[in-house]
């Protein structure tokens, strides 16, 4: 009886083990007579990557990303679609590396914010896992190269960086310094890019509360920054315009003769850091627009942000 059972169920894998190579057979024909015949279509893709063909589905993405613009319009097949299975085909051949970097393209060319964040979201798991799993602050493990597994992988991930960042970000408010502020922001943007992606799921509800910790966070991270920053170059301008009322004959001189070098340093340094500031807030409030209080008042950052850099790039400018 054991022995009829086992062989029942051998030849039903053996049925089956048939029918995806003799699939992937035909497809990989019809990637053979591409060059007679219109290019694989994504389902085609997805059924060579679903029959383990994923080398020849590589190929088949290559081909299509190296078509122009229109003729991939003309078969109704965008960029992002092709780079996010590249990224995913890559996975299942172990070339992590690559595929995070398939990854990290796909975002940029997305058409939507939800869509970015998906594939940097993504780009980011695979470079915080080890091989094929990442391995959370508890020891506990999870799959994440099955698309179908990921949503419990985003979660552990999650939970772990904002973990770690809510420490940091009480401490850099605690600080009131610009600088550890602004170090803060890549981690900022993975754990919205993340949340995003869980938010998008079915996974877990967790993100949605997360989400609004993360803007009231966000807000009084950036405005205590910005007020530091702001009273830095009010104080700088102040202290340059008395000594260019004081100087010969009371002739105005360049705004620029009336700093000194450590003041124009300074200067360049708020520049700089409020264009850096400018981008991650700028992502928020475009990604999240379900969150009208926060999102306005990032929005009041941005624009004092904003004003502040044309300010100093106004001074350092000045002959």
């Amino acid at each position: 009886m054991k022995i009829a059972i086992a062989t029942t169920v051998a030849a039903r894998n053996w049925r089956q083990w048939m029918a995806c190579s003799l699939l992937g057979a035909f497809l990989l024909l019809a990637l053979s007579a591409a060059g007679q015949a219109a290019e694989l279509s994504l389902s085609d893709i997805n059924r060579l990557m679903a029959a383990k063909h994923n080398h020849q589905a590589l190929q088949a993405i290559t081909r299509l990303l190296a078509l122009t613009p229109d003729k991939l319009a003309q078969q109704q097949i965008g960029r992002y679609d092709l780079l996010m299975m590249q990224g995913q085909a890559l996975l299942n051949i172990y070339e992590n590396a690559n595929a995070r970097t398939a990854y990290l393209a796909a975002a940029k060319a997305a058409a939507t914010p939800s869509e970015a964040c998906k594939a940097r979201a993504t780009a980011e798991l695979i470079a915080a896992s080890r091989g094929r799993q990442y391995v959370s602050a508890s020891g506990a493990k999870f799959p994440y190269i099955s698309s179908s597994l990921r949503p419990a992988a985003f979660a552990a991930f999650y939970k772990d960086v904002w973990a770690s960042l809510s420490k940091r970000l009480n401490a850099a408010k605690a600080s009131h310094e610009i600088v550890p502020s602004v170090e803060l922001l890549p981690d900022l943007r993975t754990a919205i890019d993340v949340a995003a992606s869980l938010q998008s799921s079915s996974a877990t509800k967790q993100p949605g509360e997360a989400l609004t910790s993360i803007a009231a966070h966000m807000t009084q991270l950036i405005t205590s920054a910005l007020k530091a920053m702001q009273a830095k170059a009010w104080s700088i301008s102040r202290s340059a315009n008395q000594r260019i009322t004081r100087t010969v004959n009371h002739r105005r001189q360049s705004y620029r003769r009336g700093l000194s070098r450590s003041e124009m340093a300074e200067l360049e340094t708020i520049a700089r850091t409020c264009d850096e500031i400018a981008a991650p807030v700028h992502q928020f409030v475009v990604t999240f627009p379900d969150f009208p209080k926060q999102v306005a008042a990032l929005n009041a950052t941005l624009k004092t942000s904003q004003k502040i850099y044309h300010s100093a790039e106004t001074a350092l400018q000045a002959r």
